[in-house]
Formats: structure tokens, C-alpha cells, sequence
């Protein structure tokens, strides 16, 4: 009698992840390590392995039942951490804008070294031709070495001043220089700031280093979990993440704490990266070219062009071209203020509003309208107290603090839940284990998706 089927060699990293995949796909609502294990027929040593690996690549959060078993959710679609949509299209248009702005960049030195210089000429002319003419004391003073050596470096300083320009009148036009992120930043402050708290940390701990929403907390703190050998432990009611791995070091110092996220406003964007009066030569120069190619047909060169019988090559070159160019420089550079500067400045001062009530909260201090209005009034989006009031009120619902209507008709906040949560990090810092559940039936009392069972007082309260 022929014996059962049973694989017994060894899988590759990706084929578990494939047959964990196969196991969750379609599958909705939380699911354990012992319910992967029977869905994909994996032992248990690969299915814990894998699901870390898959936590870290896939959208996905950690629940906690009273009993300490870790209940795992992913997105039904499961949909991956990188998924980013319309990534072709966006590949292209950046490919085709790096070459538009390479073309436009020569065609710019074109403009400052040949039109500017042809149109001032032409305006000499029209001005007389005495304004041409040298003296003999002129041309005889030219010819004596020193005069020549100081001409010669007159005329090399003024060709690196043009160059400098040229680097000006590309930044006004598309912009300063993007210096390429570090995708590493991130992660590396959040874990100075892991060592720095010695360990453990609280999801309202990571709101108030990243300035991050709930949601976004929800799911980054799954992935340090997954991918840093990291526990989810409950202290007083509080939860907590432990990584012990990342506490072994070499070094004899204690880690530096990064600021917290008020301590780092968001600045403006620098809409061109020059100083304001280069900026006005620039349009002045740019607008001087525009005035004197439209003019140029009409006062000098009316007797001498007819674009469609004589020399239309050279009526292109001198009228149409730089023209266009002016324009074109003025359009992108409006266009860069209005659709990119502007909503790119209005999503800063928002990221900086919740940042400044942050600080409020953690400091369990109740909300200033007026004051928070005024810390970011040179900013160039100001709130405004009503806004300040708006988004106050949601962040008390997604922190869970308790929100009194005042007799002044105001809303009044207390946020003594994040001290709360403070307080048990520090009671486990300070060396104290979390206490022991009970056995009982399988109540979820702490999860990083909002939509599982009670929240805990730093995720959103349910209204």
C-alpha cells in the first residue's frame, strides 16, 4: 500500500511566502501563526519566519488578545508596502520633463549669451551710431600689456558672472537643484529614537517623534515589529513594543534622543533657491528680451525683414524664438507657483499645525487657537483660529482625549491619556516586566488596525 504524499524537502524563502500568500488570499478578518500553519501545511518553524517577512512587505496589523496571542490582519487585496499607482506614467513624465528642461537649460545660455548681447547691440544702433565709436587715445590705451592683462580679466570675470546668472536663471525657471533623499532617514531616526527610549516605545510615543497620523502609525509599527525581532506587550492597560534586539551596542554612550517632531517645523518652500533682487533681475532681464524681440520687427528691422518673401530664417531667430522662449520661461515659472509651490506650502503648514498640537497635547496643555495661529504667522499659508479649532477636535478623537464644551463657546481638551501611556513606557523602562495575562477567552484589548475591538487610549476613540 502506497504511503501519503508529504513534501519533505526543503523551501525556498519565496516559495513559503507564496504559500502563505495562497493560504490568507480571499481570507478576511485576523488570523494566527496555528491557522497558517493548517491552511498552508507549513511547519511552524517557516511560518513564523515568513509571516515576518510578509508583515514587513504587505499592508497589515498586530492585534493582542487577553492572553497574549498575537492576531495578525492584512489587507484583503494584499496589497504590498511599495505599491505606488501609475508608476509608469509618472516614470515618463518625469523622463520627458528632465529632457523639456535640458533643452530649455541650453536654449537659456543660448538667450543670455546671444540675444541679450544682439538686442543690446541693436539698441546702440538705434540709439546712433557715435554711441559705437572709439576714441584714438582709446585704441591706443588698448594696446599697452597691462591694459590688455586687466582686459583679459575683465573679460574672464564677466564670463564666470554669466555662468553664476545662467545657474540663477535655471533655478527661477525650474527650480533649485533636488538633492536626492535618503529613503534611509526615516527609519534611522525612528530607531535612534527606540534605543534612546531604551527599548520601548509607544504607538503615542511614534506620533509624537513623527508627527504621523494614527493609520499611517498603525501600519509602520506593525513593520518594525515584523522586520526588527520587536513584542507587543501590555502595561497597565497601555501598549507597548519592545525590541531588545536593537539594545546590544558596543558603545559605551548613551543614544541621543532625536527632537520630537514641533522641535522640527517644516520651512516654506524655496520657490527658486536665489535671493529676492537676483530673482527681479531675472524677470527684468527676462522681460527686457520679450519687449525688445517684440519691438525689434516694428523700430529696426521694418525696412529690412519680410518674413514671407526675403529672410524668414532670420525673422524667426530674432523675433518668434525669443519671444517664445520669454513666455515659456514666465508660464513654467507660474505655473511651478501656483500648482506646485503653493498646495505644497498649504500641506507644510498643516503638517506644522499638527505638530504644534502635538506639543499641546503631549504636554497635556488645552489648545490656544490665537497662540498656534501666531507661532506660524510667517508662514506663507496662516491658519486660521477656526482651523486651528477644526483640526484640534480630530486629533482629540483620534488620540482619545476628552473634549468639554466651555462657557465660552469654545472646545476645551484634556489629553491625559498620553501621559498615561508616558508613564507605563517608563514603568517598563525601568525594568519592570508587564504584568502577566490571564487565561480566559480570547478578548482582543489592544490592536494597531482601529477597526478591531476596543481601543486603547492611544488609538482613535470610538465615537
Amino acid at each position: 500500500m502506497e504511503g501519503p504524499k508529504i513534501a519533505t524537502r526543503e523551501l525556498s524563502d519565496d516559495e513559503i511566502e507564496d504559500r502563505l500568500l495562497a493560504a490568507m488570499r480571499g481570507r478576511e478578518g485576523p488570523i494566527t501563526e496555528s491557522d497558517l500553519v493548517v491552511a498552508s501545511g507549513l511547519a511552524p518553524h517557516q511560518v513564523g519566519p515568513g509571516l515576518r517577512r510578509l508583515l514587513v512587505q504587505y499592508r497589515s496589523s498586530l492585534a493582542v488578545t487577553a492572553d497574549g496571542q498575537l492576531l495578525y490582519r492584512f489587507d484583503p487585496q494584499l496589497v504590498r508596502r511599495d505599491a505606488r499607482p501609475w508608476t509608469f506614467l509618472k516614470s515618463t513624465l518625469r523622463a520627458a520633463w528632465w529632457a523639456f528642461s535640458l533643452c530649455f537649460k541650453v536654449l537659456t545660455g543660448l538667450v543670455l549669451l546671444v540675444y541679450v548681447s544682439i538686442f543690446v547691440l541693436l539698441l546702440l544702433l538705434v540709439l546712433g551710431a557715435d554711441a559705437l565709436t572709439f576714441s584714438d587715445e582709446a585704441v591706443d590705451a588698448l594696446k599697452e600689456p597691462h591694459r590688455l592683462r586687466r582686459l583679459g580679466q575683465s573679460i574672464v570675470g564677466a564670463f564666470n558672472g554669466t555662468i553664476r546668472f545662467a545657474c540663477n536663471v535655471f533655478n527661477f525657471i525650474f527650480g533649485p537643484p533636488e538633492e536626492k533623499p535618503d529613503e534611509f532617514a526615516e527609519e534611522r531616526e525612528l530607531l535612534a529614537f527606540v534605543r534612546a527610549r531604551e527599548g520601548v516605545i509607544t504607538p503615542a510615543e511614534i506620533i509624537a517623534q513623527t508627527g504621523w497620523p494614527s493609520a499611517i502609525v498603525d501600519q509602520e509599527s506593525t513593520r518594525l515589529v515584523a522586520r526588527y525581532g520587536g513584542d507587543v506587550e501590555i502595561e497597565n492597560g497601555q501598549a507597548l513594543y519592545t525590541f531588545a534586539d536593537l539594545m546590544a551596542s558596543a558603545q559605551a554612550d548613551a543614544a541621543a534622543c532625536p527632537q520630537p517632531c514641533w522641535e522640527r517645523l517644516e520651512k516654506p518652500v524655496d520657490l527658486t533657491g536665489n535671493v529676492r533682487n537676483v530673482d527681479v533681475t531675472i524677470a527684468l532681464v527676462n522681460a527686457y528680451v520679450l519687449v525688445a524681440a517684440m519691438v525689434l520687427r516694428r523700430v529696426v528691422l521694418a525696412d529690412r525683414i519680410e518674413p514671407d518673401t526675403s529672410v524668414p530664417l532670420l525673422h524667426h531667430l530674432l523675433v518668434q524664438a525669443p519671444i517664445l522662449y520669454s513666455v515659456t520661461a514666465f508660464v513654467i515659472y507660474g505655473l511651478r507657483r501656483e500648482w506646485i509651490a503653493r498646495p505644497e506650502n498649504q500641506r507644510r503648514a498643516q503638517r506644522n499645525l499638527r505638530r504644534l498640537l502635538l506639543r499641546e497635547a503631549f504636554h497635556n496643555r488645552d489648545v490656544e487657537p490665537a497662540a498656534l495661529v501666531g507661532e506660524l504667522a510667517n508662514f506663507p499659508m496662516p491658519s486660521s483660529a477656526d482651523a486651528v479649532e477644526k483640526m484640534a477636535e480630530s486629533m482629540a478623537i483620534e488620540l482619545g482625549a476628552r473634549i468639554d464644551p466651555g462657557d465660552d463657546g469654545r472646545l476645551h481638551f484634556s489629553w491625559q491619556q498620553l501621559l498615561d501611556s508616558q508613564a507605563a513606557a517608563t514603568v517598563r523602562r525601568s525594568g519592570q516586566r508587564a504584568r502577566v495575562l490571564s487565561a480566559g477567552k480570547p478578548e482582543v484589548i489592544f490592536s494597531t488596525d482601529a477597526s478591531d475591538g476596543p481601543a486603547t487610549s492611544d488609538g482613535p476613540a470610538k465615537t
